[in-house]
């Protein structure tokens, strides 16, 4: 990773940055806004966008989660900038805000013009302030459902399901809008911080080995190219990140939940009503057993009613094995149906708590691909 470190020293990264958070102290800002689960996708995604266009990078997430995601801290080492540099979107007392240090700017009292990367729908409260809006999505998840005030009034949507990697697209736009900037630049050392977009391209698609498309290898054939880093390196890098990835053992129940969260509406006719999915790489019998039982679930209990969410669930991929944890299915037939699609049930009761009981599910079953499938049951049992 210190060849890395050693490539973005020589950009003008450290002095986009400077430029696109100067922005914070005007009335009216563009901003990039990942989603609020903060992977490497979303994470390097919408700060390289956010910077190639002069907008203000936003993580949509709180510090104190961020800094439980080791990757992610190693990765704002590589780029040069700390975590106490970073703008984080967050709620105060039922009231959001952008959050830089010990600055705080209510998002009640800007003009927020937002450009979404890797989700298409921001959180419904945001959406009641009339000074928030969104001008462009780049996505490749599923529009679950139109929203008015949102995709209407768009200047661009750009979403590519076949994308293993939200960066590919990301990457591939940047080269189209900025492309007389690069095109001036090439030989520079400039703009060698793109090679950063292979680091989520690589991580998402197993190095190129799952859920490949060719905007993936395209953009990592490019990104590497740049700085002229050979495809050996970046996998050792993609590795080293992989191995700080997994840190939930460290970490206490409540922020492991929230460290890889989504949240979810349900189709209109059901009213305001919402369920989540958190993606954990930490095996239930290990980790239920680090906490006991009771400790265990006392803790999501907490965490589903904290977030009002009508039912919840748990994806953990582990050993390549999928898992999922169900906290209070919303009808009967939900996991037959909804989760099985008629298949045969395949449970299990953790530690042999029966109040623990996760299903294996085939390891193809990301949040991407089951957050749809809910959707659609939903939708039909209403």
């Amino acid at each position: 990773m210190e060849t890395y470190k050693e490539i973005i020293k020589t950009t003008k990264l450290r002095e986009l940055f400077d430029k696109s958070y100067a922005h914070l102290e005007s009335s009216s800002i563009e901003i990039v806004l990942g989603n609020p689960s903060c992977d490497q996708d979303s994470f390097i995604g919408s700060h390289i966008l956010a910077v190639m266009l002069g907008r203000v990078p936003v993580v949509n997430l709180s510090k104190e989660i961020f800094k439980c995601k080791q990757d992610l801290v190693k990765i704002c080492d590589i780029m040069g900038v700390s975590v106490d540099e970073l703008v984080f979107l967050v709620k105060n007392n039922d009231a959001w805000v952008l959050k830089r240090g010990d600055k705080e700017y209510p998002v009640s009292k800007i003009n927020i013009k937002a450009f979404l990367i890797d989700f298409n729908l921001p959180d419904q409260d945001l959406l009641l302030s009339d000074a928030f809006t969104v001008d462009h999505i780049i996505d490749h998840h599923a529009l679950l459902e139109f929203n008015s005030k949102v995709h209407s009034q768009l200047t661009g949507m750009n979403i590519q399901l076949h994308a293993g990697s939200c960066c590919s697209i990301i990457y591939r736009y940047i080269r189209h809008v900025c492309s007389k900037t690069l095109e001036e630049k090439t030989g520079s050392p400039d703009y060698k911080f793109l090679l950063l977009m292979s680091i989520p391209i690589m991580t998402d698609t197993n190095c190129l080995q799952k859920r490949t498309h060719d905007i993936d290898r395209e953009g990592v054939d490019i990104s590497l190219g740049i700085s002229d880093v050979l495809f050996e390196t970046a996998k050792t890098v993609m590795e080293e990140l992989k191995t700080l990835k997994k840190c939930e053992p460290s970490v206490p129940t409540n922020m492991i939940v929230q460290m890889d969260y989504k949240s979810f509406d349900f189709p209109k006719q059901y009213g305001k009503k919402t369920f989540g999915i958190s993606s954990v790489k930490y095996a239930y019998d290990e980790w239920v057993a680090r906490d006991g039982a009771e400790k265990w679930k006392q803790s999501i209990k907490e965490f589903v009613e904290m977030k009002k969410h009508e039912f919840y669930i748990i994806n953990c991929k582990v050993h390549n094995k999928r898992e999922f944890y169900i906290y209070n299915p919303p009808s009967t037939d939900f996991i037959e149906k909804g989760i099985y699609e008629g298949k045969p049930v395949n449970k299990r009761a953790v530690l042999n708590d029966n109040e623990i009981t996760v299903y294996t599910v085939d390891t193809a079953i990301s949040r991407k691909i089951i957050a749809p499938m809910l959707f659609k049951y939903l939708e039909q049992h209403k």
